[in-house]
């Protein structure tokens, strides 16, 4: 993923922050790493025993964040600096707007293959307040 018009401290208190939802468990998998002027990030759970991680479609264990954290880090991202610009795989992430035409934030897609096909939301696994 790709955000700009955010820096590193702002990341990281949004990552603080989602982390009080989390126990503690939400890092960036390989920290932020600069694009020009944008960062680019992944979101990991660092242990199993919490909550956060992922199963793949086949049901093996995966350490990348489940779509709930992903959808509540972007929420608190936006909150708190409504300029901040998501992309995620070609697509613009926005903070939810009820009187528009947007989509918004908490857009599933698949995560398995056309023969196997899993919904990202269905990745999740013993996430808080989601099931």
């Amino acid at each position: 993923m790709i955000v700009k018009n955010v820096n590193k401290e702002q990341m990281q208190q949004a990552l603080n922050k989602l982390n009080a939802k989390y126990d503690g468990n939400i890092a960036f998998y390989d920290g932020l790493q600069p694009v020009g002027r944008r960062l680019k990030f992944r979101l990991t759970a660092k242990s199993y025993d919490k909550a956060g991680w992922r199963k793949s479609f086949s049901g093996r264990k995966m350490k990348f964040a489940c779509w709930h954290v992903h959808g509540d880090f972007f929420d608190i991202l936006l909150d708190l600096f409504p300029n901040a610009v998501i992309r995620s795989q070609d697509k613009k992430i926005y903070k939810f707007c009820p009187d528009t035409e947007i989509v918004g934030n908490w857009q599933d897609w698949n995560v398995g293959s056309m023969i196997q096909p899993m919904m990202f939301s269905e990745a999740c696994v013993d996430t808080p307040d989601h099931g």
